[in-house]
């Protein structure tokens, strides 16, 4: 297998491992897809307002292109829905439901569980609080995907899995640790 070296670590690795880019001679980027994701999230760490106003005209063109989303229609008369949100197109609508199923309000319950008991107690706390220190620094490695963990980045406090959330493996990218949650549920499921 053919291997190229990358300037930004100077290690010698397969083609595969760089992205495609149809513009160089080679047919691939210059920097390994590792070097490059950590180039691109220093980059926007240091340019924030510049990503994100890149990111919002981006999705301004993706939105221009899109086609009219069809009217949302009432789940019970089959009236339009003027707000999106809602599954009802007026309070009357809203009202006949409720009254002809009392036993579902609509509304979410809260954890019965405190904290504590789901596993998010006191030595948690000063566990998030010791590891919150070194997220600041930019010395945290998520130890899902082995990439830095940027200070001002999004994090949780990570469990070793199967540990019945009593093992702690460190600071991790919240998007992995959820993740990670949502596969689990997932592989259950097929179960």
């Amino acid at each position: 297998m053919a291997r190229k070296v990358c300037p930004g670590c100077g290690e010698s690795r397969p083609v595969d491992a760089f992205a495609r880019d149809r513009s160089r001679r080679d047919g691939r980027m210059r920097l390994c897809r590792l070097c490059d994701r950590i180039r691109h999230r220093r980059y926007v760490a240091e340019h924030p307002e510049e990503h994100r106003a890149a990111q919002a005209e981006a999705m301004a063109r993706w939105k221009a292109k899109q086609p009219p989303k069809p009217p949302k229609l009432c789940r019970r008369c089959g009236g339009v829905v003027e707000d999106r949100r809602r599954w009802y197109c007026s309070d009357e609508c809203l009202a006949a439901a409720r009254a002809a199923n009392p036993h579902k309000s609509g509304r979410r319950k809260p954890h019965t569980e405190s904290a504590s008991r789901r596993g998010y107690g006191q030595e948690h706390k000063r566990l998030r609080e010791r590891w919150k220190r070194i997220v600041d620094a930019g010395a945290a490695v998520c130890p899902r995907c082995g990439l830095l963990i940027l200070p001002g980045e999004p994090w949780d406090l990570g469990h070793v899995d199967g540990s019945a959330k009593m093992l702690y493996q460190g600071a991790e990218h919240r998007r992995c640790n959820r993740a990670t949650n949502r596969r689990r549920r997932l592989s259950l499921q097929q179960w």
